[in-house]
């Protein structure tokens, strides 16, 4: 199944607008749409999803805003339609084409189909038949998507696994199994024969049932309430990804006033010790020259002999009294008492004049001390002056650059996309915690029913086998364990399958084989990548290869759904490092062997290594040009000739 042409008329940004897509080239069925931003490649892709399911799942917030209709010819003054119009080549060689038209509040749907007799009409049953027969709606994402996704492809296992049952059409089995259910418990209920324990055993374990559906249901809600803020999560990180942390700039703005303030007051404090001190050795500075004259006439009276010893006369007057010498504590010899008293007088003879000198000079020495003492301390305040003056300008070279990061952007735009961040990882925890106790009660609840299982099969030995309502019950029972354990064998072999095929795919495409050892997709379709040395590694894939490996799985499914709907991927290389956009072009390029894809590209993903890899190959290349009025986007077919 493959596009041959999609016409759009009045489609938001494509007033007349068409897209031709040629046969495959030299095997090679991959069709490329380049343009910029804004100038509709997104709606493209909305336009199909309108055309088969009638709503628009990627639209802006932007676009959202806008009219479908037009502006360009709403600016004429037409009121006339939208219509999208796609057509298709089946495998087999039958032509269908798939119409939707709006006139303003009712949307109308046709389908043609061509026959031998020329092109059949028909209306919204055989229109909405032929689409689920290509791709049901609840299986879309798998045909039709963002590429930017393929990023994030696995963080929705549940949904991932819901449409696999849908994909897979066992979703059948449940309607059969949950019809059972009813059954059983209608025959429970009215059984008359039934022994009244195995009809108390009967209830019980059917409450229990109800129970652990009930918790299934809320626990399925949560995961979806779980998946929907990671989503979220996903949307407010890819805005917030080369974006300046405002909330972590203002943090550190806050903590670099504080810091500041601190400073400048430290630096007041000591600027006025620096000026008592100077102030103080001004003082001293004025003596100095009368405290060096003073020493000059101390020293010159200490060479003449004209200054007392420097004993004190008290000192020796208790020597005499006590009769012992108070410096080497022994007693005075007779001679020595004489040498004391002598030297007392010579102290009493030494004038007045003297002692004062020596006062004065003990005091110069005082003054000259404290005048180093206060030379040292400001040189101490100096230098820490220094070092404060030199924090403060860091501190403010650091405030103006996170002022010009800031000035740069929204900033609190991003603090409140930050906050909102932050409150979606704290729901989301709250879902996990909440997820994880349904289990545990589901667990509790499975466990019970399994006793009063193995009680039922004891009950059931006495009960009258030849009664009709017993044999009903037992059959339906019976039937619905075989169901339940089909439908487990059956999404086990679909895994089997999804794996096997994700593994062969991934392998032909990747272009680091040597790195990796193989794919393991879990019961909950959690998927795993084990390298050479048996570690899972998925975490650390890069984003071309976990692209890649979406891809794969992608193409899995449409192996074992039996749908063969064409790939239409907008933006797959907007998250891929330039060394690897070359290796995921060359995947897409073996991909597109087997499965007709188009490519919405940015000319910033169609760079000229990519263009190199892929225009030999390109059977259709299509470029979008928006006129300078912004109202109209037109599309132009360019010669998908290879490079010479």
């Amino acid at each position: 199944m493959r596009f041959q042409r999609i016409a759009l008329k009045n489609y938001r940004q494509f007033r007349d607008a068409g897209l031709c897509f040629n046969e495959p080239y030299k095997g090679y069925d991959i069709h490329i749409i380049v343009g910029r931003n804004g100038t509709g490649k997104t709606n493209l892709l909305n336009a199909i999803n309108w055309c088969f399911y009638g709503d628009e799942p990627h639209l802006s917030s932007k676009s959202g805003q806008l009219p479908r209709f037009n502006l360009a010819e709403e600016s004429t003054g037409n009121k006339g339609e939208v219509c999208v119009k796609v057509e298709m080549l089946e495998n087999s060689g039958r032509e269908i084409a798939f119409s939707r038209r709006n006139h303003g509040a009712l949307d109308e749907l046709e389908v043609f189909i061509k026959t031998i007799a020329g092109y059949e009409h028909y209306g919204e049953e055989v229109f909405e038949r032929n689409v689920h027969r290509i791709a049901p709606k609840t299986v879309r994402s798998f045909f039709f998507f963002d590429g930017e996704h393929l990023d994030t492809y696995f963080k929705r296992f549940q949904s991932i696994k819901d449409q696999i049952e849908s994909l897979s059409r066992v979703n059948i089995l449940d309607i059969m199994e949950e019809r059972l259910s009813q059954l059983i418990k209608e025959l429970g209920s009215s059984a008359k024969n039934l022994d009244p324990e195995i009809k108390d055993v009967i209830n019980r374990k059917q409450t229990l049932e109800e129970k652990v559906k009930e918790i299934e249901e809320r626990s399925g809600e949560k995961q979806k309430g779980k998946e929907d803020i990671e989503e979220e999560i996903e949307k407010i990180e890819d805005y917030l990804r080369d974006l300046p942390d405002a909330e972590k700039y203002q943090k550190r703005m806050d903590q670099l006033k504080v810091k500041e303030q601190k400073l400048l007051e430290r630096r007041n404090e000591i600027l006025q010790q620096k000026r008592q001190k100077l102030i103080q050795l001004a003082k001293i500075t004025y003596l100095w020259e009368a405290l060096d004259k003073l020493m000059e006439i101390m020293k010159e009276k200490r060479e003449q002999k004209e200054l007392p010893p420097q004993i004190s006369d008290s000192l020796l007057e208790e020597i005499l009294e006590s009769g012992v010498c108070s410096i080497c504590g022994q007693e005075l010899s007779f001679e020595s008492k004489n040498s004391v008293k002598e030297l007392l007088q010579k102290i009493e003879l030494s004038s007045r004049q003297g002692n004062k000198l020596l006062v004065l000079e003990m005091n110069a020495l005082n003054i000259k001390k404290n005048a180093k003492d206060l030379y040292n301390r400001i040189k101490e305040i100096t230098n820490e002056l220094t070092k404060i003056e030199e924090e403060l300008r860091e501190i403010s070279k650091e405030e103006r650059e996170i002022d010009d990061v800031l000035r740069q952007h929204n900033s609190e735009e991003i603090r409140l996309n930050q906050k909102r961040l932050n409150e979606m990882k704290n729901k989301r925890d709250d879902f996990i915690r909440e997820i994880e106790h349904y289990e545990m009660s589901k667990k509790a609840i499975l466990k019970n029913i399994d006793n009063l299982k193995r009680e039922y099969d004891e009950l059931k030995k006495l009960q009258d086998k030849n009664d009709r309502g017993f044999q009903m019950y037992e059959m339906f029972s019976q039937s619905k364990e075989i169901v339940s354990i089909v439908k487990k064998e059956i999404m086990a072999e679909i895994r089997e399958h999804i794996e096997r095929a994700t593994n062969e795919i991934f392998f032909k495409l990747i272009w680091k084989k040597e790195s990796f050892e193989k794919v393991i997709i879990r019961d909950n379709y959690t998927v795993e990548v084990f390298n050479v040395f048996g570690k899972n590694c998925i975490g650390s894939l890069s984003a071309a290869e976990r692209e890649l490996l979406a891809l794969s799985f992608t193409l899995a499914l449409h192996q074992i759904s039996g749908f063969d709907a064409p790939l239409v991927i907008d933006t797959p290389l907007a998250r891929v490092s330039d060394e690897h956009r070359r290796n995921f072009a060359k995947s897409l390029l073996e991909v597109s062997k087997n499965k007709q894809i188009a490519l919405l590209l940015t000319p910033a993903e169609f760079s000229e290594e990519v263009e190199q890899e892929l225009h030999p190959h390109i059977a259709s290349l299509h470029k979008l040009e928006m006129l300078p009025d912004e109202t109209e986007t037109i599309i132009k077919e360019e010669s998908p000739i290879p490079y010479v």
